[in-house]
């Protein structure tokens, strides 16, 4: 809505972290997509992180749609926020939420309602390691994928710790963060796997270092 320069946007995204309704049922008072409402919360999967303030957003850009209004604002939805970010990229790569013409960003993420100026980063990549397959009764002719794995996952882990130790100077609780969230390699008991291979994700406070 509106037009010209120094904009405000209202930022989501539509899409949750996966669960698993059976397997995670247990760990809800209630089912995860009922929406139950109770002792004044909406008890659901996403529903803080973010369909409330989704819907809080919409309700205040209704207020908007039939004023002339000085400055653009917009109500920008992505998906795959949780994994793959693709939507974030649609809107770099096509320009849609131009600098030029957008100045300021709310993004609703949960924060107990306190303003938080900043954010982490994010980068992912995945490591492959590889090795020399043989037979498994003959391990002194080939390289265990795995076993090198492990020390790999052994120096990120050391890394993830030594990050720790540096906090951001007004938010306390953030530090850059990583993550090794999936692994894999080898194909059955009785092979020297030749591969393997760790998922990573890296979030790294404003002014630490991009990349690994």
């Amino acid at each position: 809505i509106g037009s010209g320069r120094g904009g405000l946007a209202f930022v989501g995204h539509l899409d949750t972290v996966p669960y698993q309704e059976e397997k995670d049922r247990g760990l809800w008072n209630y089912g995860p997509l009922d929406g139950v409402v109770s002792d004044g919360r909406i008890h659901g999967v996403g529903t803080a992180d973010m369909k409330g303030p989704i819907a809080a957003a919409i309700f205040a850009g209704k207020r908007f749609v039939n004023e002339r209004l000085a400055r653009p604002f917009a109500l920008v939805l992505t998906d795959t926020e949780e994994a793959g970010h693709k939507g974030a990229q649609y809107l770099r790569d096509k320009k849609v939420l131009s600098s030029d013409e957008f100045e300021y960003a709310v993004v609703g993420e949960p924060t107990s309602l306190a303003p938080v100026t900043t954010h982490l980063g994010i980068g992912e990549t995945d490591v492959f390691i590889y090795g020399k397959g043989g037979h498994g009764s003959m391990p002194h002719l080939g390289v265990n994928a795995i076993e090198i794995k492990s020390e790999v996952v052994r120096s990120l882990r050391m890394f993830k710790e030594d990050m720790r130790i540096k906090t951001h100077a007004e938010y306390g609780d953030l530090y850059t963060a990583l993550n090794m969230g999936r692994e894999g390699g080898g194909t059955a008991k009785n092979k020297i796997p030749d591969m393997a291979w760790v998922s990573v994700q890296y979030r790294p406070l404003p002014d630490v270092e991009k990349g690994y």
